[in-house]
């Protein structure tokens, strides 16, 4: 009786251990491939926010050559201006206030074209770095970080002791420790430890 419990609880917990050692093999081929996926999930994130925010770069710079580009045109547009009407009025005899008239209405029309220009282009710009957050936004949103931690195989001893002691609880249905083990396998059985106390249900 005491051998072929032995036998079936060594049995049970070598079972057992096979058992854990192929789940543990399992999930880190399982939590590896996902390792992989979520890798290459993030770099093509990563590669798409970048070819974003390269498009979104050179529309900041071609807003603000624009800007320089039309606020170049107003001072050239305004020289011209201030030109012909100084000529004009030394054409047809004029002089004086009617000149210096002119020549302001000139430098505030100059002034209120570029201060529409630079308003265009605070906007313009505003809305292009609201983009970029939006961006980056979206990159942290697809992109994730969760460490693959691999699964220890496990310990044979105590994957045979525990599936044992399972084993031999649904099937002996009774309560022994340490003192009881040797008295059924005999003195010469190898000592266990006193604390290791087992409860079986009946």
């Amino acid at each position: 009786m005491a051998a072929l419990m032995l036998a079936g609880m060594a049995l049970q917990g070598f079972l057992g251990y096979e058992q854990a050692k192929q789940e543990a093999k399992m999930n880190n081929i399982l939590g590896r491939h996902k390792q992989k996926i979520q890798e290459q999930n993030n770099a093509a994130a990563r590669s798409a926010g970048d070819d974003k925010q390269t498009v979104t770069t050179l529309n900041i710079r071609r807003s603000m050559q624009n800007y320089i580009n039309a606020d170049a045109s107003i001072d050239v547009a305004k020289m011209r201006s201030r030109s012909e009407s100084i000529v004009n009025a030394a054409a047809g005899g004029t002089a004086g206030l009617s000149v210096n008239d002119s020549i302001m209405d000139i430098e505030r029309n100059a002034a209120r074209a570029e201060a529409g220009e630079r308003d265009t282009l605070q906007h313009t710009v505003s809305e292009l770095q609201r983009s970029r957050r939006q961006i980056e936004a979206e990159v942290q949103s697809r992109t994730s970080n969760n460490l693959f931690i691999p699964s220890e195989a496990p310990s044979a001893f105590s994957a045979a002791l525990g599936t044992g002691m399972r084993m031999g609880a649904s099937t002996y249905g009774k309560s022994w420790d340490g003192e009881s083990l040797k008295g059924l396998f005999g003195s010469g059985a190898a000592p266990i430890d006193q604390t290791a106390r087992i409860a079986y249900q009946r």
